[in-house]
This record gives C-alpha cells, structure tokens and sequence, in this order.
C-alpha cells in the first residue's frame, strides 16, 4: 500500500512537469545527464588594476555510461577560453548555443544558461574514464575598490547544470585584500603586494561562491563553530553585534536541526544591495548591515540555508521547499519560541495576509512549481503558503516527529539533493503513516480553500436528550470547492465557559452539533489562524497593499506641492505604478493619494470623511486621537470609503519634503498596516483598522458585528 502511494504520487508529480522533449535539448540538462563534474580544482588570479580575472580549472569528470562523444560546459560570456585539454591532450573549444528545455518551469529554472556561453569539447576517439578537463579562461570582471564578487551562479568557472562536486580553490588577489568561499581555509600567505588563499571542501555542494576584498575579519571561536566577520572598515564595529546574534542562531538551529554541517560561517558585506546565502557564507549588502540587520527574518534566516538548501540542496525538478522550511523555522519558529502565542499567531495572520494580498487565485499556481523569489507573487506561494504548509504538516505530526523527520533529512542528505517527494517519504517514514493526500493537496495543487460559517441553526432536542431549556444548534461550515480535507477547530464562547469542538473536514460542506442552553456570545472557526486558507478581499485589513493589488487603480500625485516634495511623490507613484497589479480601468477603483489637502484636492475630500480618531489638516495629522505637527512627521494611511463601493484608498502625507525624503526608496516595504506614522523616516506608530467582514465569526443577531 505505501509502495504504491510512493509512485502514485511520482507519476502524478512528473505529469505535473510535462513532457520533457528530452531529444530538444542540449544533453547536459537530461537527467542523468551524459558526464557530469566530481571535482574541481582551481587557480585564481585577480588582477584589481587591470580589472581581469584568469581562471585555471582541472575538473575530475563522470560519465553516467559509456564516455560520450563530446561534452559541454557553460561560462560567462565576458571570459574566453585559452586553452583546454582532455587527460592532458590539447582539445578544440567551439561555442554552441544552448536548447534548454521547452516547459516553462524547467525553462525558468535553467534560464540563466540562456545567459551563459555554451562550450563544446569533442572528446578523443579513445577517451575513457577516469577524464580529467583542463580550461584556462580569462577576462575581465566587474571590481572595485571594494572588491570583487564572483557568485556561483554567474559562470565564473566552467559550470554544469544540477551538478555537485567537491572543490579546491587557490585564489591570488592583493595583500591587503581577504578572500572567502565555502568551506574551510586551509592556507593563507603574502609576498611585498600579493597573497595567496586556498579554500577546500570535501562535502558536496552545487556552486562555488569566491568573494575578495579589503576586508576586515574578526572571528569568533564557538563550540559550534568558528564565525568570522568580513566587513569594510567603516562597518567593522557592528562585528560584535554580528558575531553574538550568528552565536546564537547556530546554537538554536543546531538543537533544531543538528550539527552544524560546515567547518566554519562567514559574514560577509557587499557592496550589492543582497541577502542571500551560499555554502558556510551568510552575504549582506552593505546597506543591510548598517541597518543592524540581524533579526530572525534576516541574518537567521540566511544562516538556516546553510542546512537547508547549501548541505541539504534541492532536487529543483519538484520545486523549491527550501525557502519555505527555511521561511518556516527563521522567521515563523522563532517567533514561537521567543516572543509567544500571540506573536505566532499575528505571524501566521501576516503569511495568510500576505499570500491571500499577492496571490490572488488567477496569479496563483501549484507550491511545486516555486523555484525562486522574483516576484511578489512568487514570495507569497514559495515563501508564506509554503510556511503554513509545514505549519499543517507539524501540526499533524506533532512536533517530536516533525523535527525529528528534519533532523533526519540534513543528516541522511547532507550533500545531496532532495525534493518534495523525498521530504514527503521521510515525514511518513517518521509517522508510519501515508502522506501523498496531504502533498497532493498542499504542493501538487494550487490555491487554498476559502472557509465560511455559513448559518447556526437551533432546534428543539430530541425528546431522548431533552433538557429544561436547551435546544439543539447546528453550526453549518461551507468551504469553497474543489474541497480540501481541514482540521477545524471550532470555539464557542458562551457566558460562562468556552466551549470547543473539533472535526476533519473533507467535504464542501459540514456541520457541527451541540445542546445549548442559551446562544452563544460568539463562535469563531480557527480562533488561532493555524489553518492554510485563503482569505477573501473582505477579509484583508485597509493596507496600502490591498491597494496596490486591486484590479484598479488610481494614483493621484499633489496638484501643487513644492518642487522638493513634489519630485519625491512623483518618485514613490512612478514605484507604485511599476509594483501595483491593476491600472485605472474608469470603473470603481483602489486610490493612492499623495500629498496632504494644502497640496491634493483628492486629499482635502478625504479629509471630511476619516473614521474616528484620525484627522488630517494643513501641515498637521491625528492618529489615534495624538496629534502630529513636527515638520519630520509622515502618515501613510489607508482606509476603505463606504461612498466608493468600499474600495481601498490608500494616503502618503508629509508635513515638509524633509519628512518624506527618507522614504523615498522604502515607502512601499510598509504596505501591511492600515496607518504608519514616520519621524525622519522611522516608524514611530502602527496600526490595524478592521476588515469588512470576518466569515469565521458568528455572533447572536442582537449582539454588533454580527454578519450579513
């Protein structure tokens, strides 16, 4: 029975993909592919003045039968191959272009060889393993006085696509530069103006990432594992604080995950506006690091990628689960454990927000089909649904089997690949229980169920169970079709005691009975926000991404600012216009307004119609019944207009240029509150206005807030 879920589940994966046209593309991208890397080792040389880098790679291959005709690698246009030999006999190099495979996920997630030069190596005539390939290459690459940046991904070596190997790497740059990439240091010295580092790994990983600049390295010894800092030297004092929150996130996620699977972490700055992770590397762009950027959503987060997708790397033919687990245990999990019940559950709120806000269901598309964050909408499937998935998942399990399944993964496929359905055959290994429903559910299919009190009904007892002035109510549950199968919790709050029934729900509509004696004050279906589902337009709190997500919209920049302020409005609409989804359509529409009533008329109507507790006038604001009149003072408001059919408008007010300039290039990052107040740009008040109506909630007729 088990055996054959595993291959239901395989097949139903694979017809998700598509035919894969196997003949149409370029060999290297078939699975497995014809010859593949195991080893490479590499001499650099960085030539800052000239602003070159040269390139030596002996590269140990493997050819997955017998030793193919020809092979081929990628590598970035800027740098030409020199010379190449196959078992140390000189070979020819002719550029071809790549046929990447033709279904749109696979093309996406091979699109960046599209990019790359194509190179092909007829291999001799009698050429059998082991093959070992020699390429110089050389060419000039991107650097500064702040260094270089050479990412795994931008085919600075000969790369392979999907390929793992180990790796040494002897670098040569400037002496007063350091360099890092993965793994361990193993040498570092210096002549009068050069120096020499050789970086090495025996564990598998899928790129190599080589950084190099002149940096200052303050490293930390922990029982875990020694933390280092690269940063410039104007940042070089924020190393402690660095070094003691890295500290402390290897000893969390070691407990949660288990042993840390590198010999060392590096921190490094860039100058790139990044965060991003790489194999025993946590890199921050410099911007980042000056805003202290070591929360758990940030700095944690990176530093978990190096368990989940750098020793443990995806299998991406199913799709990324790493950012969602990641995403999961930083940025959710951490939470939990720290901050509480009411943090987690605001939490889990904001990733139902987020994905219900980003994805709506004609943008929406199957979890397994996530492969990277490049859009708004991509982070909120791969990233926020994909959380609330493992979310379930732990829920279900509990959390001894949750984690211990996780612990298990990053020990069995530490330098491996694994994929959704690996995931899923180690989460019903631990369990001893058949999963494919629930991955089936949750990552094959797309979207989230909508869930709603449909009516409470009360009856008179049957005479069996009839008691002095009780009756019977019924709580009629509806969800949208096609229906998924959801535990529901279910609260009722009588005067006295708070009641709670539970069941599995699996069909589009359910009912839930209990014997009463007076109506409740109030019932609420997943009172705690643990369950996956999509929340409607209704649902969503007055935000200014509500706004920018409705499929109309209208921006309304001042009609007379003065010129300082108006140039940093026409900046913030130009950026609205570029991320918003809808466009004015001359039906009711969404409104972002810009500038206050002295330099907007559609602000100045606004004005007369604000709910309570906020007023807006000439070069002064109210939130919350406190009054704001300092020139460094800024809202960002939005509200929903009863007059306009209840659509969102959305208000950004300065009282002076000097107010608003800070947020020139950040404004939009605060689309999740209903009001934001800004001093100099900082966040100083925040704040929620309610939904247009709360479907899991049920109150008495007589009582308010009861729904239509």
């Amino acid at each position: 029975m088990k055996r054959c879920a595993v291959v239901y589940l395989a097949l139903l994966l694979a017809a998700c993909q598509g035919d894969p046209f196997r003949g149409a593309v370029s060999p290297e991208f078939q699975r497995p592919a014809p010859i593949e890397p195991r080893e490479h080792r590499l001499r650099v040389n960085i030539d800052s003045a000239a602003r070159t880098l040269t390139v030596e790679d002996q590269i140990t291959l493997h050819a997955n039968g017998a030793v193919p005709s020809s092979l081929a690698f990628y590598l970035a246009p800027e740098l030409r191959v020199e010379a190449a030999t196959i078992n140390e006999r000189a070979v020819v190099v002719e550029q071809r272009p790549p046929r990447l495979p033709p279904g749109p996920f696979d093309r996406r997630r091979h699109a960046r060889f599209a990019e790359l030069a194509r190179y092909e190596v007829a291999l001799p005539p009698d050429s059998a393993q082991p093959l070992t390939l020699a390429v110089r290459v050389t060419g000039p690459w991107p650097m500064d006085a702040h260094g270089i940046l050479l990412a795994g991904e931008s085919g600075w070596y000969p790369t392979w696509p999907d390929a793992l190997f180990t790796f040494t790497l002897d670098v040569e740059h400037p002496r007063d530069w350091e360099s890092v990439s993965g793994g361990a240091r193993t040498t570092r010295d210096a002549t009068d103006n050069r120096a020499r580092t050789i970086w090495s790994t025996t564990q598998s990983i899928d790129a190599i990432d080589l950084i190099a600049g002149p940096y200052i390295v303050t490293t930390r010894n922990t029982d875990i594992a020694p933390i280092s800092t690269y940063f410039f030297k104007d940042d070089a004092q924020l190393a402690p604080e660095y070094l003691d929150a890295a500290a402390g996130y290897l000893a969390r996620y070691s407990r949660l995950l288990g042993p840390y699977p590198f010999t060392q972490l590096a921190i490094v700055e860039t100058q790139a506006p990044i965060g991003a992770a790489a194999a025993s590397i946590t890199l921050l762009g410099q911007s980042l690091v000056r805003r202290h950027y070591t929360q758990p959503y940030a700095l944690g987060h990176e530093i978990v990628h190096a368990w989940i997708g750098n020793s443990v790397m995806v299998d991406q033919a199913q799709g990324n689960w790493a950012e969602a687990l990641t995403t999961y245990l930083a940025n959710y999990h951490t939470i939990e454990e720290t901050d509480g019940a009411a943090a987690a559950r605001r939490e889990r709120e904001q990733m139902l927000i987020q994905y219900a806000t980003w994805a709506p269901p004609s943008a929406d598309y199957p979890l397994m089909h996530f492969f990277q964050n490049e859009s708004q909408t991509d982070a909120a499937i791969g990233y926020q649904k994909g959380a609330m998935v493992f979310h379930q998942l732990r829920r279900m399990m509990g959390d001894d089997n949750f984690f211990g399944a996780l612990r298990t993964l990053t020990g069995e496929y530490r330098g491996k690949r694994a994929s959704w359905n690996d995931l899923r055959l180690l989460f019903e290994a631990r369990t001893g229980r058949p999963l494919d429903w629930f991955f089936r559910q949750w990552v094959v299919q797309s979207g989230a169920p909508q869930l709603a009190i449909d009516r409470v009904d009360f009856s008179p007892l049957p005479a069996e169970l009839e008691a002095p002035g009780a009756s019977l109510m019924t709580i009629h549950l509806a969800q949208s079709t096609p229906p998924a199968r959801l535990p529901i919790m279910v609260q009722i709050e009588t005067a006295d005691r708070i009641l709670e029934k539970s069941l599995w729900m699996s069909e589009a509509q359910a009912a839930i009975e209990t014997a009463v004696t007076t109506p409740p004050m109030q019932i609420t279906v997943d009172p705690n926000a643990h369950l996956l589902r999509r929340l409607s337009r209704e649902e969503l709190p007055p935000m200014l991404n509500l706004s920018l997500t409705e499929p109309s919209l209208e921006i309304v920049p001042p009609d007379h600012a003065d010129p300082p302020a108006a140039e940093v409005y026409r900046a913030i609409a130009a950026q609205a216009a570029e991320r918003a989804i809808g466009k004015p359509n001359g039906h009711a529409a969404a409104r972002f307004l810009l500038g206050g009533p002295e330099e907007n008329r559609a602000t100045a109507e606004l004005a007369a119609r604000l709910p309570p507790g906020i007023k807006i006038g000439p070069r002064a604001f109210t939130v919350n019944g406190r009054a704001y009149s300092d020139a460094g003072h800024a809202l960002l408001l939005t509200l929903r207009e009863p007059s306009r059919g209840d659509q969102p408008t959305s208000l950004f007010y300065g009282l002076s240029a000097d107010a608003i300039r800070p947020l020139t290039s950040t404004l939009l990052y605060h689309g999740w509150d209903s009001y934001i107040v800004f001093e100099q740009g900082r966040a100083i008040e925040r704040g929620r206005l309610p939904p247009l109506r709360t479907p899991l909630v049920w109150t008495p007729p007589s009582q308010p807030g009861t729904p239509p």
